[in-house]
Formats: C-alpha cells, sequence, structure tokens
C-alpha cells in the first residue's frame, strides 16, 4: 500500500472544501424544490435522471486526480464471468474495482478498510456531501436515507454488462461518475432501448431500483492515454427499510 502522506492529506481536504461549496444551479434546487420538478418527473418516468452541474466541475475533476492513486492501489477487483447457456445465451459479466468496506466479508479487512477511508476523510467527506444533497435527493426520489459512500474505478475494458440490480433491494444510487481520456457513461433502458448517459464533471446521476442499466467497457479514446473512469457512490435507501437492503 503507498504512504500517504501529510501533503496528500492536506491536498484532499482542500479538493473537499471545494466541491462541497456546490454549484449555484444545486443551491438552487435546494432553496426553490419546485424548480427541479422536471427531474423528479423524468426519475419517476424511467428510474433514472441525470442532473448537470450539482458539483463544481474543476474541484470534481480535482479531487478524481486526487482519489485514483490513493484508492487504486487499495481496490477490490469484482469479476463476474460470463457463461454459455444451452439455451443459446450468455450469462451477466462484469470487471471493474471497488473500495467499499461494506462489500467485504471478511471482519477484520472490513474494519481496517473503513479505518483507512476515515483517515482519509472520505466518510465525513461522504457524510457532508450527502447531507447537503439528501433534501434534492428526497424531493427527486422519495424518503431516503443515506447509509455510506463509496468508490468504483474503472481501468482500460472494464464493463458492467445489463443488469437490473434486483439482489441489492429497493437501493437509490447517486453517482458522481468522471471519465478521462475516453468518452464513457452509463446505458439505461428507456422506451425499448439502452440511452447512453455521457459522463460529464460535475453531473450527478440518480438510479433508481430494479432499473436495467449497464456500464459499456472502457476504451482508449486518445491514442496513447489509458483511460480512467472514477465513480463517487452514495448508497440512499428508503426510510422504512431494513438495513438488509443497505446491499
Amino acid at each position: 500500500m503507498m504512504p500517504i502522506t501529510h501533503a496528500a492529506l492536506s491536498g484532499l481536504d482542500a479538493c473537499f472544501e471545494n466541491v462541497l461549496e456546490l454549484t449555484a444551479e444545486a443551491d438552487r434546487f435546494l432553496h426553490e424544490p419546485e424548480s427541479a420538478e422536471a427531474i423528479r418527473e423524468e426519475f419517476a418516468t424511467c428510474g433514472f435522471v441525470k442532473v448537470p452541474a450539482i458539483l463544481p466541475a474543476e474541484a470534481h475533476t480535482a479531487l478524481m486526480a486526487a482519489l485514483w492513486p490513493i484508492l487504486s492501489p487499495i481496490a477490490e477487483q469484482v469479476t463476474l464471468l460470463h457463461v454459455p447457456r444451452p439455451e443459446h445465451a450468455l450469462s451477466d459479466g462484469a470487471r471493474f474495482w471497488r473500495v467499499d468496506p461494506y462489500c467485504f466479508r471478511h471482519p477484520v479487512i472490513r474494519e481496517k478498510m473503513s479505518d483507512l477511508l476515515g483517515k482519509l476523510g472520505l466518510v465525513e467527506f461522504g457524510s457532508l456531501l450527502a447531507e447537503k444533497l439528501t433534501p434534492l435527493i428526497r424531493y427527486v426520489a422519495g424518503p431516503l436515507t443515506f447509509r455510506r459512500v463509496y468508490f468504483y474505478l474503472y481501468k482500460e475494458g472494464d464493463y458492467i454488462s445489463v443488469h437490473d440490480d434486483h439482489h441489492v433491494g429497493q437501493r437509490v444510487d447517486v453517482q458522481f461518475p468522471l471519465t478521462l481520456g475516453a468518452c464513457a457513461g452509463i446505458r439505461v433502458l428507456s422506451d425499448g432501448f439502452l440511452k447512453m448517459h455521457y459522463d460529464s464533471a460535475g453531473a450527478m446521476n440518480i438510479l433508481g431500483p430494479c432499473v436495467w442499466h449497464d456500464v459499456p467497457p472502457l476504451t482508449r479514446g486518445v491514442a496513447g492515454i489509458e483511460p480512467q473512469r472514477f465513480n463517487i457512490g452514495f448508497r440512499f435507501t428508503p426510510d422504512d427499510a431494513s438495513t438488509e437492503a443497505e446491499r
């Protein structure tokens, strides 16, 4: 594991502060909920909505640049192998990297990872940002409670095939994905097609429960530059849901 210097932590603190300032557009939604009515209607229609300009774009990009070299060495690779089936079908498949203490089965590893994220300030940062945005999230997606922050990292060739996350229950994921060195994003089922929603700095995705979606393979957009996709995620669950639904 790479050493975490005082200078690196100081740089992170500045990144956190800049992101937490939010944007004028985010402030407008938070102070005038009715201005987000179109966002709420879109989410109600297909279970997904992308909201531009919630975080300051430069601050979002700077945070990704600061966190990637710290989190990538400790990220857990998640793989799901495709398996051909007799009925001429192919099972789901995925390959990406994850930093989420909740997903570690071994309690000692889970505790160590939680402690590390706490010392990096990521737990506090996640809680502060979630607290600021919760009124908007609740207006769009209903009565929800923030549970935890997590991080997904995608390297060249990584992807997640089409799935609906039915196994994690009624969760709502609020995500801030950003890609460097490529054009990438998430595809969401809408009117019979998988509609592409490209990543953009500062934009917020709200993904509801049991919505069919995928993350297409991350490919190079510029010769000689390895692409990187970094997703800061916030897990919310319905206020009346049990803690078992947090997965």
